[in-house]
């Protein structure tokens, strides 16, 4: 049996509504799910959730609600960069 080494790099287009990520939306994501500063730390986040395939587009995410009615939508594009034998 071969094994391979597949390195895959993802680029994230996470686009969020500003309007949505009020101060009373920042305090209670930041007492229950992680403490996050700002926009940036959110698109972090969510580019994360969205190349790893755990969230989708139009889907309810804890912390988040209905994505949809956040205003976060997200594109992955993906290139395998490197396959190496083990």
């Amino acid at each position: 049996m071969k094994s391979f080494s597949v390195t895959v790099e993802s680029v994230v287009t996470v686009t969020l509504d500003e309007t949505k990520f009020t101060k009373e939306f920042m305090e209670e994501f930041n007492s229950t799910i992680f403490a996050a500063d700002d926009l940036r730390d959110h698109a972090e986040h969510l580019g994360w959730l969205f190349a790893t395939g755990r969230i989708e587009n139009g889907e309810f995410v804890e912390g988040y609600g209905s994505l949809l009615d956040m205003g976060i939508e997200a594109k992955v594009n993906a290139d395998v960069t490197d396959v190496e034998p083990v």
